[in-house]
């Protein structure tokens, strides 16, 4: 990732705008606000003296107080060393109850009527508990060699403080978003991860702010993702599981274990079709229990479906894995032999009916032998799987009339 767009550096560069913002209305604010702190403390050294007055002139009158009796006190009063030791100018508009003006100053002369709602920095002169005149300074008052030293120094550490605070701040801002871009690098990482295939992931994350809850919530959804698709894998495996069951079933005869007809003449097919294409050689094999009637009719039932058992497990362990041999329907069956021609074929099935004949049968009954015939037909070009399966039930029909256990091609 670009530093430039980093959580990281968009954090530092607000902490450092929002300090140099703070400090910059903290340093534009704070002189004006202390100027007016300055002159309320003005007023009211200068309200103490025309207070006085007052107070002076209603103890020698009980008649209404007189505005130029009172503009001439107050004048009187500052100029006394006496009564002003710390030699206060008149750098003040008077003004009485009724809004006219008894010290005029630059804007206003004496008499003039005054609305006091519109001029700031007014104060009450009280006499006997009620208002008897305001004090009005302009703002544009001129400082002494001492306060503009002051307001100087003011200035100068305000800026140092600004300076500093951002000095602070800046390594604080560095923690902070690194902290949250780690937490946050890491939740990106685990998502490119799951998206890449590895779905079980885990975030460490120690912070207590909503980084560590996201990786906390993060956490817990994974878990349930990967437990959801654990379960939804199982699922997916067992139903994948019973459907290859239920396929080989459809596939597979039930008393025997070997393929059905259905299979076989699928199978069949296929095999067809490539000898056919690749000109390979292809052998199609039907095979018959000799007398199994008599089986059935002299030993049982049961007896007959146990030996369909045993000859379908030599059958199947004599064959190539290549080749495919089924339960054709009663006590027949029937082979495709793919790749190999018609001698190889009939040396293969003589080999198996010599094993059916020499096997030993008592075990399912002690009188009981066993034969079998085959019959088999090789492709002929331009000749049809169905002729080639008709060409082999001949060889079977001749095998038996030649006297049984024989192998006819």
């Amino acid at each position: 990732m670009n530093w430039i767009y980093s959580i990281k550096t968009k954090l530092i560069l607000v902490i450092s705008a929002s300090s140099v913002l703070v400090g910059s209305i903290v340093y534009l604010l704070t002189p004006s606000m202390v100027q007016h702190e300055m002159i309320e403390v003005l007023m009211e050294d200068r309200i103490v003296l025309i207070e006085q007055v007052y107070r002076q002139i209603g103890s020698t009158t009980d008649s209404e107080l007189d505005p130029v009796i009172i503009a001439e006190s107050v004048k009187a009063q500052f100029d006394n060393p006496t009564t002003n030791p710390d030699g206060l100018p008149l750098d003040f508009m008077l003004v009485d109850k009724n809004g006219y003006v008894l010290i005029p100053n630059t804007k206003y002369k004496f008499g003039a009527s005054v609305n006091l709602t519109f001029l700031n920095n007014v104060e009450e002169v009280m006499y006997q508990g009620s208002e008897i005149a305001y004090v009005h300074m302009d703002e544009s008052i001129e400082l002494t060699p001492r306060e503009q030293t002051f307001m100087h120094a003011l200035n100068e550490t305000l800026i140092s403080s600004v300076g500093w605070a951002i000095v602070i701040l800046l390594p604080v801002g560095y923690w902070a978003g690194h902290r949250l871009s780690r937490t946050l690098k890491r939740l990106t990482d685990a998502v490119n991860d799951m998206t890449n295939g590895n779905l079980k992931q885990r975030v460490v994350a120690n912070n207590l702010d909503e980084s560590g809850a996201l990786a906390n919530a993060f956490n817990r959804m994974n878990e349930d993702l990967v437990r959801a698709y654990n379960e939804i894998a199982e699922a997916k495996h067992t139903i994948e599981k019973q459907a290859a069951q239920l396929k080989e079933l459809s596939i597979r005869d039930e008393l025997t274990g070997l393929y059905n007809r259905r299979y076989f003449n699928e199978t069949a097919e296929k095999h067809f079709s490539m000898a056919t294409r690749y000109n390979k050689s292809m052998v199609l094999v039907l095979a018959d229990v000799d007398h199994f009637k008599k089986i059935n009719d002299n030993f049982s039932h049961a007896t007959g479906d146990e030996v369909l058992r045993t000859l379908s497990t030599i059958l199947q362990n004599e064959i190539r894995d290549s080749d495919v041999v089924a339960r054709y329907g009663g006590e027949e069956m029937a082979f495709s032999l793919l790749e190999v021609d018609l001698n190889e074929a009939i040396n293969m099935m003589n080999r198996i009916r010599m094993l059916i004949s020499d096997f030993d049968w008592s075990a399912i009954h002690k009188d009981l032998t066993v034969t079998m015939s085959f019959g088999l037909a090789e492709t002929i070009p331009g000749e049809s799987l169905a002729n080639q399966l008709d060409r082999a039930d001949t060889r079977l029909y001749q095998a038996k009339e030649n006297g049984r256990n024989q192998v006819c091609g």
